[in-house]
């Protein structure tokens, strides 16, 4: 830590014929010595009770008096951390790290950067920042942080929520730093759903010969992951996990899309109607999670004047009616075509025969172990069709329009 001030040569600039001003006594070096120490003990007090506003102010006081002070740079540069400025923190940590010649306070300035780059998403520059520390002045605070954000950098345990959330926000590409332009995402849990089943760790059976046996591999729990982010456009949308007794958690993918690079005639969005554990199977094989969402994409030609839109109706069924855990996805309803984007204005030409909407629904219930599924209003597509009949949900997987998801 740098102690008292520091009283350097003055080169006079100005008039030829003017007096150059007189150095400063020795009373006002020993007052302005003072007052600088005082500016330093508020500021610090301010900084230690949360005082953000009022420590900033006082540090940088502190600075006119004695303007390449790096103890007060650095102090001044991590309040303006904890306040939420990583700009000003960056810039005034900065250079308190090019003033300082003590270790001790080049690997303390060093961490705090390290700190700003890591709150950047920049984990590449966070890890060179904490070792360019270590290097300065070993610390067991620093070798922690680092030690947690390699092991971050490796990847979430398989099985944790953590890790799922890191596929969802893989599937749009977030926070990779190799994408210097791309999104910069959260994930996080927003609703959390249990099986009856979860309790005792898997459905219990009773087999042929009147033994009763637990089924592992069923879906125990859900959970709603909200994936938000900004960059190449706005992220929100929602993404399936599934914890089963022999697997942990695992992704399943994305039931609500919503997305928009920032033009209101491009975008994708949704909303969940429900999701809820539901005793359907009646074989032993544990309750089958039923989550039902409408998903609309939209992408929209001002040349031409129309926009093409698909709704969907999508159900989802998780469920281990064939022994092992599966999320079995299919399209109850849909409304496809081309509209007018702007009513009374004129379409080309071209694209007027693009204009039509075709509307489709389908009826689906349980039948014991079995979905079936009925023609409902207009004409289905032929991949719809194929869904039409009575399904074991156990081959759910093997029918025409059903997109199958084994999970472990």
């Amino acid at each position: 830590m740098r102690r008292g001030l520091g009283l350097g040569l003055v080169l006079w600039c100005g008039s030829p014929l003017a007096a150059p001003p007189a150095p400063p006594t020795q009373a006002q070096a020993k007052a302005s010595a003072a007052r600088f120490q005082d500016l330093v003990r508020a500021g610090r007090a301010a900084s230690g009770k949360k005082d953000h506003a009022t420590a900033i102010a006082k540090f940088r006081e502190a600075l006119r008096v004695d303007p390449a002070n790096p103890a007060i740079l650095g102090e001044l540069g991590w309040v303006y951390y904890k306040a939420g400025d990583l700009a000003a923190a960056d810039r005034f940590g900065r250079q308190a790290v090019t003033l300082t010649t003590d270790p001790r306070e080049l690997g303390m300035f060093q961490y705090n950067l390290g700190r700003v780059a890591e709150d950047r998403g920049d984990r590449v520059g966070a890890e060179t920042l904490y070792r360019r520390s270590l290097a300065a002045r070993p610390h067991p605070v620093v070798e922690k942080r680092l030690a947690e954000l390699v092991a971050k950098k490796a990847g979430p345990s398989k099985g944790t929520l953590e890790a799922a959330c890191a596929e969802a926000m893989a599937a749009w590409g977030c926070n990779d730093p190799a994408e210097a332009e791309g999104l910069r995402c959260t994930c996080k849990a927003e609703k959390t759903i249990e099986s009856p089943d979860a309790a005792s760790g898997g459905s219990v059976a009773v087999d042929a010969a009147g033994t009763p046996h637990v089924n592992p591999g069923v879906p125990l729990r859900a959970a709603l992951l909200k994936v938000e982010g900004e960059g190449n456009g706005l992220v929100s949308t929602t993404h399936l996990a599934l914890e089963t007794g022999t697997g942990g958690w695992q992704h399943v993918g994305a039931v609500v899309d919503g997305w928009t690079p920032g033009v209101s005639y491009i975008h994708q969005d949704g909303t969940l109607s429900s999701a809820d554990f539901e005793d359907r199977l009646g074989t032993g094989e544990g309750q089958v999670l039923v989550l039902r969402a409408q998903n609309t994409r939209a992408d929209g030609d001002y040349g031409d004047n129309v926009i093409e839109l698909d709704r969907t109706s999508d159900l989802w069924l998780c469920h281990a009616a064939g022994g092992a855990p599966v999320c079995d996805h299919l399209v109850e309803a849909a409304e496809r075509g081309t509209e007018v984007m702007i009513e009374g204005e004129p379409v080309a030409e071209d694209a007027k025969a693009q204009l039509g909407t075709r509307r489709w629904a389908l009826k689906v219930s349980f039948f014991g172990s079995n979905l079936r599924v009925q023609a409902g209003e207009g004409t289905p597509t032929d991949e719809a069709k194929a869904l039409i009949g009575t399904h074991a949900v156990a081959d759910l997987g093997k029918v025409a329009g059903v997109r199958r998801v084994p999970l472990r």
